[in-house]
């Protein structure tokens, strides 16, 4: 989960992240990206990867990664394997508030319990979910998801709710960065561990929009081969 207020450095955070996974392919079996804007990962149409940018896609996403997600269990069970050797399936939403904002009710309740088994289970099956928002309260993202993404990074914000939800009391948070998290410059974090709940503080680097689309036309030359 990473969240905080527009303007703080999510969105290079996100296309740091994408660049990132895709340097690191051979590792990966596929990438799938949501984004009800449609805007951000559009440009990250490549021969490993996949784009949704409707609800009802979303939803038979969700499912397609639930039964990936059963199926390697299935394999680890006749395996006696703890965790699935093979590559990751990985799976990033840009802005998860604009799914709670659709009207169809019953819709979004199919695609947040997909996403919370998904949160819960997907970790030893190597089907992993990553969120970006800039409000996690519960009109924004279901408070049983939220549990179960268990590492977060927290950028600048003033909402008390991404601060405790995110990383824990702004006490704690300030004996870490000697100041408010509301005051952070643009593209500094904090970066909670979701295993050992370590809290750390990281200044994320800056790629220009020419330098996103050099590398997005590195990535196109050998991946779509």
């Amino acid at each position: 989960m990473t969240c905080g207020e527009s303007g703080a450095g999510k969105s290079n955070f996100l296309n740091m992240l994408i660049l990132s996974l895709l340097h690191n392919s051979s590792y990966i079996e596929h990438l799938d990206f949501i984004d009800l804007k449609g805007v951000e990962i559009s440009r990250y149409k490549l021969n490993n990867t996949s784009f949704t940018d409707n609800l009802e896609g979303v939803n038979d996403l969700l499912q397609e990664l639930k039964n990936e997600m059963n199926s390697r269990f299935k394999q680890m069970k006749e395996k006696g394997d703890l965790i699935y050797k093979g590559k990751y399936r990985i799976c990033l939403i840009d802005e998860i508030g604009t799914i709670s904002t659709h009207h169809d009710k019953k819709l979004k309740e199919q695609i947040f319990n997909n996403l919370i088994e998904l949160g819960q289970k997907g970790r030893a099956s190597r089907v992993l979910i990553m969120v970006f928002s800039q409000k996690i309260d519960s009109t924004n993202i279901n408070t049983n998801l939220l549990t179960n993404l268990q590492s977060s990074c927290l950028y600048r914000t003033s909402s008390q709710f991404n601060i405790n939800n995110a990383i824990g009391l702004q006490e704690e948070i300030e004996e870490i960065t000697r100041t408010r998290v509301q005051d952070f410059p643009k593209g500094r974090m904090i970066f909670k561990h979701g295993l050992t709940s370590e809290k750390i503080l990281l200044q994320t680097p800056y790629l220009s929009q020419e330098l996103q689309y050099d590398m997005i036309k590195y990535f196109r030359s050998w991946i779509n081969k």
